[in-house]
């Protein structure tokens, strides 16, 4: 193989490692923020991009024409374009549909605490489907119906039983973070179990590429398990 050639070569394959262990990096935080995962996505690869262009301007000092360095840029430029779209869109769209259950038990009260984090402008439109109407979660009118709506549509997609008894939930509140609504459950009078099952399918009908993440803790233990279209169960032993 050409000597140029072969640098050329080990540059772009040092390029797709570093990007490989940037999103890894990125995915670590996954949960915390999904924006934040594209910007710096975004930015790493223009500092990357930046990078291997320099890179290459050395290499054509000694022995590669200008044009084919040019030529070598356009074509990494197209590779790279897709992620740098999506990172823009990512502002507007976020490119995941993702909810996250937080499930606690405490055996000393005898209750169970429920947090569900749902992308606000997913879930308006979750509720709009169920309830005909225009829902608008970060300027309510009426907290009363917004909570009942609220209730009502979790309460149909969520369920939990204990050792075989079904755990009614009562509707606590929610809550706007960002660009997320967390709503809040409890049940109470819950006898101390072994396994706790879920029913989980919360926004399945709004967009099929919904991925619902649970986390369990039960008296400090702690399981987690992921739901994707059509699965929506999962049992968690202790």
């Amino acid at each position: 193989m050409p000597k140029k050639l072969t640098i050329i070569l080990n540059v772009i394959f040092e390029l797709m490692n570093n990007c490989t262990i940037e999103c890894n990096s990125a995915l670590s935080a996954f949960n915390a923020s999904f924006h934040k995962f594209f910007n710096a996505i975004f930015l790493r690869t223009l500092v990357q991009f930046d990078s291997l262009s320099t890179k290459f301007y050395k290499i054509n000092q000694t022995f590669v024409s200008t044009k084919f360095v040019w030529m070598t840029r356009s074509v990494l430029f197209l590779i790279l374009l897709p992620l740098l779209v999506s990172s823009f869109l990512g502002h507007n769209h976020h490119p995941y549909y993702v909810s996250v259950t937080e499930i606690e038990y405490s055996s000393t009260n005898k209750e169970i605490g429920i947090a569900c984090k749902i992308f606000a402008d997913d879930f308006e439109q979750a509720l709009k489907e169920m309830y005909q109407t225009k829902i608008d979660l970060y300027n309510t009118k009426d907290t009363s119906l917004t909570g009942k709506q609220i209730a009502g549509y979790i309460h149909k997609h969520l369920q939990l039983v204990a050792d075989g008894k079904p755990v009614p939930l009562q509707y606590l509140g929610f809550e706007i973070e960002g660009e997320a609504a967390w709503c809040y459950f409890s049940g109470s009078s819950v006898a101390s179990f072994r396994q706790l099952q879920v029913f989980n399918d919360l926004l399945y009908e709004y967009k099929k590429e919904q991925v619902n993440l649970m986390h369990v803790k039960v008296n400090g233990n702690r399981k987690s398990g992921r739901l994707t279209s059509p699965d929506n169960r999962l049992s968690f032993d202790f």
